[in-house]
């Protein structure tokens, strides 16, 4: 499975750029890992967010990175 990993300066950036639903978004439909970055399904039906006005912005890809196991503290 594909991911796009952001961290929360990427998000508040997202958000500061005008696109506050789109960082809300993300963070609602993300999950955190242990070291406090952010993957989004890049494939499953959440990637919609991650097209058009958002495509200027940096992002970084991650195949099957550990999964935080911890519950939502976020």
């Amino acid at each position: 499975m594909s991911w796009f990993v952001f961290t929360e300066n990427e998000l508040t950036t997202i958000q500061n750029a005008g696109h506050p639903d789109l960082a809300a978004d993300l963070r609602n439909r993300g999950r955190w890992t242990a070291d406090d970055t952010l993957l989004v399904n890049a494939t499953g039906p959440e990637s919609f967010l991650l097209v058009g006005c958002y495509e200027k912005y940096p992002r970084r890809m991650a195949i099957d990175p550990p999964i935080n196991t911890e519950p939502d503290t976020k």
